[in-house]
């Protein structure tokens, strides 16, 4: 299981001048500016790790980086 907390946790450990006091769970990570390409890769090979993530996988199924998508997708396994 993953939560907001754990999201903004890993970001956070990323890159520490991402505002992650303001991320609430139905932004994009990518439309509201919360990530650039090498922090999203960061990220994504972070949660393929520990959540047993595929980002192929979540691409093909979901058309968004919102938090709660990518959350409920790793919730879902």
């Amino acid at each position: 299981m993953i939560d907001l907390e754990q999201i903004k946790e890993l970001l956070h450990n990323i890159d520490d001048s991402i505002n992650i006091d303001d991320l609430k769970s139905d932004h994009d990570l990518f439309r509201d500016n919360f990530l650039d390409s090498l922090q999203a890769v960061e990220l994504f090979v972070l949660l393929e790790k520990k959540f047993n993530f595929n980002i192929d996988e979540y691409e093909k199924r979901i058309k968004n980086y919102k938090v709660k998508s990518i959350m409920d997708f790793i919730n879902e396994k």
